[in-house]
């Protein structure tokens, strides 16, 4: 078993770098309610950026997790590879 060439940060998708864009609040008759639709709107906008660090994250954790068994296979004595596991 050999070492991954590639670090864990290539693992990432290149749209979790860019930033969740802010809702827009929108102009009516009623201010009170583009208020509240604003609010509304800008909790999914957190929703989206939370999960995609999280999901982030946890590919990173996961990489990691990879590599260091990757290692220690790659690092155990020679008689001990002919062994399964």
């Amino acid at each position: 078993m050999l070492a991954p060439a590639e670090g864990c940060s290539t693992l990432i998708a290149s749209r979790w770098g860019e930033p969740v864009p802010s809702a827009v609040l929108q102009s009516s008759d009623d201010p009170a309610m583009d208020w509240q639709l604003f609010g509304i709107a800008q909790t999914g906008q957190l929703n989206i950026a939370n999960r995609d660090k999280a999901d982030a994250l946890e590919t990173i954790r996961r990489c990691e997790a990879r590599d260091a068994a990757a290692i220690r296979q790659v690092e155990r004595p020679w008689w001990r590879r002919l062994l399964p596991g």
